[in-house]
């Protein structure tokens, strides 16, 4: 008991398993057995001291001057009375020192604990501030991701609108340029007309020809359209299929 109290002063703590805990209960299982064994050796000693009494009484007048060997023995059981005694007294403080050891370790163990909330409440207020960073850094990126976006439509935009320039004046530029060759001959009838009257050639042949190239554009933009949903669905079926594939075969799951 005092090698544990001594411990206990200096800091020397076994907290693993409750290994003092567990120390303290089987001291304290042990002072029990000591504390019975005290009390029949007091109970014991007194039954000698009456006994011996009324021996004495009984054979003190008869046995004049032979007697002393009774003295002795009562004078010895009364030594072991007063040691008994001291032990009795000795084991009557022993429930308030295991008591004392308990109450320390359950500082100790109070102390630890609160430590271990301190750091664990600054683990979670820096993991609060990094969440905080994150979500502010997570805004800024779909703010950015939002410009990012406005500006694709914007420039899709500009781009389907120089598509459609494009698609609108290319075939009539074409034709014009094809008719202006030197092969062909546009007659006028006197020197005052400004076109010729077989101008209408070029609208019969350029509208039908815009038009034309209108429907390849939307057809092709729509095939493209298509192609390109088949192939990102494809490729998202087959992803989860592996990331299934995996989680099975990690998990040992079929």
């Amino acid at each position: 008991m005092t090698s544990t109290e001594k411990r206990l002063a200096e800091g020397d703590l076994n907290l693993e398993n409750n290994g003092d805990y567990r120390l303290l209960n089987r001291l304290n299982l042990e002072h029990i057995r000591l504390q019975r064994r005290s009390n029949f050796e007091l109970e014991l000693a007194a039954n000698l001291v009456r006994y011996i009494d009324e021996y004495y009484k009984m054979w003190s007048a008869l046995w004049e001057g032979g007697t002393s060997y009774i003295d002795d023995m009562r004078e010895k059981i009364d030594q072991q009375m007063r040691y008994s005694e001291q032990v009795q007294k000795d084991l009557d403080l022993l429930p308030q020192r295991i008591k004392n050891q308990s109450k320390t370790i359950s500082n100790f163990i109070i102390q630890r604990d609160n430590k271990l909330n301190i750091q664990l409440a600054e683990s979670n207020r820096r993991i609060a501030e990094e969440s905080r960073r994150d979500n502010l850094l997570n805004l800024e990126m779909a703010a950015a991701t939002a410009q990012v976006a406005q500006e694709t439509r914007q420039d899709s935009a500009a781009m389907k609108t120089i598509a459609v320039l494009t698609l609108t004046f290319l075939p009539g530029t074409a034709v014009a340029s094809f008719f202006s060759m030197g092969m062909f001959q546009w007659p006028f009838q006197d020197a005052s007309t400004v076109s010729s009257p077989l101008l209408y050639i070029y609208f019969v042949i350029t509208i039908p020809l815009t038009l034309l190239v209108y429907a390849t554009w939307v057809l092709w933009f729509k095939y493209s359209q298509a192609h390109y949903k088949k192939s990102h669905d494809e490729g998202l079926l087959k992803f989860e299929q592996d990331l299934k594939a995996r989680v099975r075969s990690a998990t040992g799951t079929w």
